[in-house]
């Protein structure tokens, strides 16, 4: 496998694609995405943020949970949930999508950790 090597996806390597160029005629036609694809997509991230909303929101309704407390759970849960979709649909695991998820993770709680000792309540 080459380094150039898409990260999320690649259906076929650059040698084929350049030998046979109808292979690029279903996206070129536009019968590959369709004016519904874009909305089933919108339904899909809509149901995402509902959930993790209110998972969260009825996890803790009766707490003392503050502002920045559930901010932050809000925001790992998303980037869990989005990361793991990611996860589902990708085609191939290469170790840069691997590392990506990985360091994702890392840098958010790393971060997160960074700003509240500074910025903090």
């Amino acid at each position: 496998p080459s380094l150039l090597y898409g990260i999320y996806e690649q259906d076929a390597p650059d040698t084929l694609l350049l030998d046979v160029p109808r292979l690029y005629s279903l996206g070129r036609l536009g019968r590959l995405y369709r004016w519904y694809s874009f909305w089933i997509n919108i339904v899909d991230a809509l149901w995402q943020s509902v959930a993790i909303y209110f998972v969260t929101h009825m996890t803790y309704i009766d707490t003392d949970t503050d502002m920045w407390t559930f901010g932050f759970l809000l925001c790992a849960e998303l980037l869990m949930v989005n990361s793991f979709h990611l996860a589902i649909e990708v085609k191939q695991w290469t170790i840069p999508f691997f590392l990506s998820l990985t360091l994702s993770f890392l840098a958010y709680f790393v971060f997160a950790l960074t700003y509240n000792l500074f910025v903090g309540p």
